[in-house]
C-alpha cells in the first residue's frame, strides 16, 4: 500500500492494520504518524514484521487523549479481534473465587467469570487456583451459611431440603435467627482472610463456656466446627508472610518464541497458590511482552494491592500500573 496517500494524525492512539478487511494487528503509539510511518520507510530485519507489511491493505486510526488511554484501548481491541499478529493471552483458567454477597442473611457462592466481581454486590475472596469449590463446601457445613438463590426479602413456608440436612439454619423461613447466622458470616470471613488460628481460639472459649453452662448442645457444636476448621482448613494453609501482605509476583521469561508466565498470588499473608502459562511468539509481532500480558491478565483477574515485576522491567511498569488505575478505577 502507498503510505503516502494515508492522512495519518499525530495524536496518541490505537492503529488497526486490515487484510481483506479483516483486522491483522492492532498496535498503540503516543505519536501515530511517526510509529506507523516507520513501518514503511525503512528497512525491517525481522521476517514477521516484513510479512506483516506486505499484507497490509488498510489501516484504520483511533485517537485517544493518552498513550495510556491507547494502551487500554489497544488491549480491549486485540481481545475483539485476536489478530494473527498480535500475542494473544489465552484463558490458561479463570481460577475461581468465593463471594459472600451484601444483603441481608448474606449467601456464599463460586463465582468463575471475572464480569461477575462487582463490588457493590458482594466481598470476594481469592482467587483460588486449587480447592475453592472444596473451600466453599466445607464454610456451608461448619457455619451453616446458605448458598441458594432464594429472595431473603420474602418469608417461605417451609425451608428447602438443606435445612432439615442440617447445612442451614433456615433464614428464609426463621428470621428471627439473623444475629445467630450474621455472627456464621463473620466467622466465615474470618476464614477466608487467613485468621482462622484467631478463630479457633474464639470457639475454643466458646466451648468451654458452655460446658460450664451445661449447654452440651452448643458445645458439640463449637467442638464439630473447631475439628473441620483445624483439619481441613488451617492444615492447608500456606506460609504466612505478614497479614497485610496482599500481592502479585509476576516473572516472565522468553525463550525461544515462547514466553512462560508464572504469577505467585499472596493474599492477607497466605500463598493461596500460582498460576502458569506460556504462549508462543512466533509469528507475532510485539513491542513490550510485559505490557500485553499483564494488562490482559487483570481484565480476568482481581487488582491486589501490590504487583511484583521483575527489576529489568522497572521502567515499563509505571505506565502499565497507570493504565491498571484507570482500567480498574483503583490504585
Amino acid at each position: 500500500m502507498d503510505i503516502k496517500k494515508i492522512e495519518i494524525p499525530e495524536n496518541p492512539g490505537v492503529y488497526l492494520m486490515k487484510n481483506l478487511g479483516k483486522v491483522i494487528y492492532v498496535g498503540k503509539a503516543k505519536n501515530l504518524k511517526n510509529r506507523v510511518s516507520s513501518y514503511f520507510n525503512r528497512e525491517h530485519e525481522s521476517e514477521k514484521t516484513k510479512e506483516l507489511v506486505k499484507n497490509i491493505e488498510n489501516i484504520e486510526f483511533i485517537i485517544c487523549n493518552s498513550e495510556v488511554d491507547a494502551l487500554i484501548l489497544e488491549n480491549n481491541l486485540i481481545k475483539k479481534y485476536m489478530p494473527k499478529y498480535n500475542i494473544l493471552l489465552k484463558d490458561e483458567k479463570t481460577y475461581p473465587y468465593i463471594k459472600i454477597s451484601k444483603e441481608k442473611f448474606p449467601n456464599i457462592q463460586v463465582i468463575r467469570t471475572t464480569k461477575a466481581l462487582d463490588t457493590k454486590s458482594g466481598i470476594y475472596f481469592g482467587p483460588y487456583p486449587q480447592g475453592g469449590w472444596m473451600l466453599k463446601k466445607l464454610l456451608v457445613k461448619i457455619f451453616k451459611l446458605r448458598d441458594c438463590t432464594r429472595d431473603m426479602n420474602k418469608k417461605y413456608p417451609r425451608p428447602c431440603l438443606k435445612y432439615y440436612m442440617k447445612m442451614c439454619i433456615g433464614p428464609c423461613v426463621y428470621k428471627e435467627r439473623e444475629k445467630e447466622y450474621n455472627t456464621f458470616v463473620e466467622q466465615a470471613k474470618q476464614v477466608l482472610k487467613g485468621q482462622g488460628k484467631l478463630l479457633v481460639e474464639e470457639l475454643n472459649k466458646k466451648m468451654s463456656l458452655a460446658s460450664e453452662k451445661m449447654e452440651f448442645e452448643n458445645a458439640i457444636l463449637y467442638r464439630e466446627q473447631i475439628k473441620e476448621i483445624e483439619s481441613t482448613i488451617l492444615n492447608n494453609q500456606v506460609t504466612e508472610y505478614g497479614k497485610e501482605l496482599d500481592e502479585d509476583i509476576f516473572n516472565l521469561r522468553i525463550e525461544q518464541e515462547r514466553v512462560f508466565i508464572c504469577v505467585l498470588n499472596v493474599r492477607d499473608g497466605k500463598i493461596l497458590g500460582k498460576i502458569s502459562t506460556n504462549l508462543s511468539l512466533k509469528d507475532k509481532i510485539y513491542e513490550n511482552v510485559l505490557e500485553t500480558v499483564i494488562l490482559s491478565f487483570y481484565t480476568k483477574h482481581s487488582l491486589p494491592n501490590s504487583i511484583v515485576f521483575q527489576s529489568e522491567y522497572e521502567k515499563e511498569s509505571e505506565q502499565i500500573l497507570e493504565a491498571l488505575k484507570k482500567l480498574k478505577n483503583r490504585k
